[in-house]
């Protein structure tokens, strides 16, 4: 069939809608050479007409004509309003798995709409006689076999971003000329709301661009037209004849406009070209706070948190379990409409027979229903940190979602359609920033509204925006008085509390606020610990008292370590956890970190109950740690957990779950999550060891530029003795961070005053004139006394590690924090920065202990993770200290001691080898010479020969060499692994999740044995 053809048979038609649509259709398929239904889909299960028909009782079901990812298509009678049939097909869209394009069609008129997520909606029209246009032919052909042809490009992302942009010059000329932000704040708000509502047609249409022309010819005047506007918005009324809905919500209760400028006017004229009704607002609140607020001002243009980020929490606490509840209700509707169907089944003397039986079955069904929308409709949603309202508005789109869903399942069921009920008052926010609450609300208020719109149920409703006073402008954590904030019952607690480190909170907060913080909290929270842990404690306690039934909280990884583990140890140790991802990529601030998510739910409840047990889920799998986790070998460090038997954290015994249940780590299935956001072998129970106790040391603080270069250390070095007869390499020091060891020496010096007074400093005539005129002017106006008063010491000296060092010629020492786990030889005659560790031995036998794969897993599940790049952090404490060295080689032991031991030696051995093919391979006799150093004293300088030989060293560093990881390498590894699965008494090929239950058995009865 050729397109005229087609035009000449369908032109005239006199056939009604039933009658001509399934043979209309079948034309077009034969038209764009595409199979019919029945051709291509014998089982109509991908493509059929008459889509959802199977409705009990009959009815036309949703689509006339449906194709699994491709299209829902909708016939109407011959000039009708196809609006009407997008409007259908829009509220059946989710019943219908989504379909990325709608049609709707009266045989002589065609409508297409794109409903791609995230991306702007297009929307295309033409008449029957177009079809001879090749351009309007290959649009309908593209919706049977090339959808991808109609996606938009443009993301509602871009969007957003473009209408912040133009309301920027505006909100940044307004803050330029009011004082007062906050009402600023407010009047952006109010254009904002009416930029959107012009867009969807709440105001009348033209009205408010034509109110900006006005404000063009007379901007004096702007102030007074806006005013009349958002009078009419807050009770109904009219605007020069014009009828004005009723807005009200808060949004224009009382609070007027501000004058606007010329320049101001023009922006905004320029704003009304873009389609406000698609701003996402997952981004929208976000980045107008950003411009909104000057204090957030850099951060604009950065990445927003995407919202399948979000759902992470909001899926498992709110919907997951509602949909639970849900699965439940329809199982018991189906159950009671079982006779209506049967009835139905039997034709209309069957029904007819049964009539009262079935009215019966559906007022009880409809009553369950109802019940179950009522009690939707009574869900209490907090986010006690809701910046400009993402959380929430995501959650009611899910509950919304789901509302519309359980009425679109009671339809096929033979149900009447109610109308929709869940809205904005299920939600509750608590925000100490203005300029955020005041977005969260009209967040929540566009999102409700498009949501309507995107469903085809928009209904006008007077008003049209609902009281928001349940998004709450205050602290969430400290009243003003100084007692701990309350929070308000709620089903579900979501969020992102704000991200303040322990050692920060008195730089971000003052020290007021912290110290009326402690009292409020009197204890029950380290001081040391994170802000955010004061939101995990709340929500915890919220849920052990019964006040909320499950949370989800983001936070930084570092929750699973220290101090800030300290508030998870309770939830854990209750079973509480059911779902955790303990390492993901976040955007805060406009700045990427990592973080933890953390699911919890009070113990024993339902919802706990209903996640399926051990014997329903695969086998031991179950108790492994995921693949995820298991590659990185994740975990948190280890703190001393002190005793606080009366704090608010610790769950009741008669709370605690009576068997293990099945929960999800990092996406898979775990029996249980521990408080390091493990699963499996809880490595957290580790204690410290006595015989590892004052070996291993943190680097020297300098705080203050004591740091010089090479060049210029040579020459106070050659300088003749000081007044008081004594050289200067009295107090120069080669310098090493953790830079200079995993990849390029800097040769960096240090001025080195340690144990001498100010007075005798001073006689280093040179080295001390270089402290007085950098070190001194940072150090004088420190806070602290004592770093003033020393300005010429070191912030941290370590005068046990210097003690330590005397007896010994070499030490080994490891980044802090690293990619890699590696050890390394430092001549001792060198000092260390603080961000590298120092081990005071120097036998080959430790070296090759620390340096073996269960070393290295071991303080990879104790470590905690820092930065970007998720890099794992050693520390004495956690990661040393608790690791149980083999029976008789352990650090308290002098080498002496155990030189003859044959275990020894053969770690020695292979530790050797290791140590030699590195330096080997890192500083070729080819490319470099040994040359002592100017005076002696020092160890000597490894230099390249030749400037082709320093470009091919500066490719040579540790951490290029474990990116690589040569053959070579891993023969050295596996043989050193070899020897020390040997000394603990192991197989040589032991697993590594066997090696590290067999040191934490061994750690625990070494320190049972006190």
């Amino acid at each position: 069939m050729t397109p005229h053809e087609f035009i000449r048979k369908w032109k005239d038609h006199a056939l009604t809608e039933r009658a001509a649509a399934q043979e209309h259709f079948i034309d077009l398929c034969h038209l764009f050479g595409h199979p019919t239904p029945a051709e291509a889909d014998p089982t109509g299960k991908e493509f059929t007409f008459e889509k959802g028909a199977a409705i009990v009782g009959g009815g036309d079901g949703w689509a006339d004509v449906w194709k699994k990812g491709y299209f829902a298509w909708e016939y109407k009678k011959r000039k009708r309003n196809l609006d009407d049939a997008m409007a259908q097909l829009t509220r059946y869209a989710a019943s219908l798995e989504s379909p990325p394009l709608l049609v709707a069609c009266d045989t002589i008129r065609f409508q297409i709409k794109t409903t791609w997520t995230n991306l702007e909606t297009k929307k295309y029209e033409f008449e029957l006689e177009e079809l001879a246009d090749p351009e309007k032919f290959k649009l309908l052909r593209a919706v049977f076999h090339d959808p991808d042809a109609l996606k938009p490009v443009r993301t509602r992302a871009k969007l957003t971003s473009d209408a912040a942009d133009k309301f920027q010059a505006v909100s940044d000329a307004l803050q330029s000329r009011h004082p007062d932000r906050e009402a600023v704040a407010h009047f952006v708000n109010q254009l904002v709301f009416c930029f959107f509502a012009d867009s969807v047609k709440l105001l009348p249409e033209g009205l408010l661009k034509k109110l900006l022309l006005t404000c063009e010819r007379r901007p004096a005047k702007s102030k007074d037209y806006f005013d009349k506007l958002f009078e009419q918005m807050e009770k109904g009324g009219e605007l020069d004849l014009t009828e004005i809905a009723w807005f009200n919500g808060g949004l224009f209760d009382g609070s007027r406009a501000l004058p606007l400028a010329h320049v101001d006017i023009q922006n905004l004229i320029d704003a009304t070209s873009l389609d406000w009704s698609l701003i996402d607002p997952t981004i929208f609140g976000t980045l107008f706070e950003r411009f909104l607020d000057p204090d957030k001002r850099a951060q604009i243009g950065a990445h927003y948190t995407d919202p399948e980020k979000i759902m992470l929490i909001v899926e498992p606490v709110v919907l997951r379990p509602l949909r639970r509840e849900w699965a439940d209700v329809r199982g018991e509707i189906e159950r009671v409409m079982a006779p209506a169907r049967e009835a139905g089944l039997a034709g209309r003397e069957g029904a007819r027979n049964q009539g009262k039986k079935i009215a019966a079955a559906r007022a009880k069904a409809e009553k369950l229903r109802d019940d179950f929308i009522e009690r939707l409709t009574k869900l209490r949603i907090l986010d006690p940190a809701c910046g400009s309202g993402n959380f929430l508005y995501l959650a009611l789109q899910g509950v919304k979602d789901l509302e519309y869903a359980a009425i679109n399942d009671c339809e096929t069921l033979g149900l009447d359609r109610p109308t929709t009920r869940v809205g904005p008052e299920i939600l509750h926010g608590i925000e100490i920033n203005p300029f955020a609450a005041e977005l969260a609300r009209t967040t929540i208020w566009i999102g409700d509204i498009q949501w309507a719109i995107k469903n085809a149920i928009f209904t006008r409703p007077q008003p049209f925006l609902k009281k928001l006073d349940s998004i709450e402008q205050r602290d969430a954590v400290l009243t003003a008085d100084g007692k701990e904030a309350a929070w308000p019952e709620a089903d579900f607690i979501v969020g992102n509390p704000p991200f303040l480190g322990g050692k920060l909170l008195r730089r971000g907060l003052g020290d007021g606020y912290v110290d009326r913080l402690f009292a409020a909290y009197d204890g029950r929270m380290p001081a040391e610990a994170d802000l955010v842990c004061y939101w995990f404690a709340k929500a915890w306690a919220m849920v052990c008292s019964g006040r909320a039934k499950s949370a989800g909280l983001v936070a930084t990884n570092s929750i699973r370590g220290g101090a800030n583990r300290r508030v998870l140890e309770p939830i854990a140790e209750a079973g509480a956890i059911f779902e955790a991802w303990s390492d993901e990529p976040w955007t805060v601030e406009g700045a990427a970190v990592r973080v933890s998510i953390v699911c919890f739910a009070r113990p024993h409840t339902e919802e706990n109950a209903q996640r399926p047990s051990r014997s329903t889920r695969a086998g031991g799998a179950a108790s492994q740690p995921s693949p995820h986790a298991e590659e990185r070998l994740k975990g948190a460090s280890r703190s001393t957990r002190a005793d606080h038997a009366t704090s608010s954290f610790e769950t009741p015994a008669s709370q605690a779950p009576q068997e293990e249940v099945a929960c999800r780590l990092d996406g898979v299935v775990a029996v249980r999550i521990n408080a390091d956001l493990t699963a499996g072998l809880k490595l957290i129970e580790a204690k410290s060891q006595i015989e590892n106790q004052a070996v291993c040391f943190e680097g020297y603080k300098k705080y203050g530029p004591f740091d010089i270069p090479g060049n210029i250390a040579r020459a106070w070095l050659m300088e003749p003795l000081n007044a008081n007869g004594r050289p200067n390499s009295d107090v120069l020091k080669p310098w090493l961070n953790a830079l200079d060891v995993m990849r390029t020496n800097s040769d960096t010096w240090v001025v080195d005053f340690s144990g001498l007074s100010e007075q005798e400093a001073a006689f280093y005539q040179e080295p001390f004139k270089h402290a007085k005129g950098y070190v001194h002017p940072v150090r004088i106006n420190d806070r602290a006394k004592r770093t003033r008063e020393r300005w010429w010491l070191f912030e941290r000296d370590r005068p046990t590690f210097r003690n330590k060092l005397c007896n010994l010629r070499r030490f080994i020492a490891t980044p802090v924090v690293a990619k890699h786990r590696a050890f390394v030889w430092l001549d001792s005659r060198c000092l260390i920065a603080n961000l590298l560790d120092a081990i005071a031995r120097d036998d080959d036998t430790t070296f090759g202990i620390l340096h073996s794969r269960f070393h290295e897993a071991w303080s990879l599940r104790l470590c905690t993770w820092l930065g970007v790049g998720n890099d794992p952090r050693y520390t004495p404490t956690t990661t040393f200290e608790t690791f149980p060295f083999p029976e008789g080689l352990t650090p308290n032991i002098p080498a002496a001691d155990y030189a003859h031991d044959p275990r020894a030696q053969r770690i020695a051995e292979a530790a050797r080898a290791l140590d030699e093919a590195r330096r080997n391979w890192l500083n070729p006799p080819d490319l470099v010479e040994i040359v002592p150093e100017v005076v002696p004293g020092y160890p000597d300088r490894i230099l390249p020969k030749d400037a082709q030989a320093a470009v091919k060293l500066k490719e040579r560093t540790l951490t290029n060499l474990y990116n690589q990881r040569p053959q070579w390498l891993v023969n050295a590894h596996d043989k050193l692994d070899r020897a020390v699965a040997a000394a603990y008494g192991w197989p040589e090929d032991i697993s590594t999740e066997d090696a590290l239950a067999k040191l934490l058995e061994l750690n625990l009865k070494r320190a049972a044995e006190g």
